[in-house]
């Protein structure tokens, strides 16, 4: 699926693992449920029908 961005050293990981929760802690409940439904249904799809997906999620309200 490829959702590697960056790698941390060990001793730094969890460090490195609260900042991330924070960041997704700060945004809300809907906008995390559409980036969920955007990863799962889209997994195996080439990128410009993940966006052409995303779009439609984001136009049609669902998440």
């Amino acid at each position: 699926m490829g959702l590697v961005s960056y790698v941390v050293d060990s001793e730094d990981l969890m460090l490195e693992a609260e900042r991330v929760a924070e960041t997704l802690a700060g945004y809300s409940a809907d906008a995390l449920s559409i980036m969920k439904q955007i990863v799962q249904k889209t997994g195996d799809l080439p990128l410009d029908e993940v966006i052409a997906f995303a779009r439609n999620v984001k136009a049609s309200g669902d998440g």
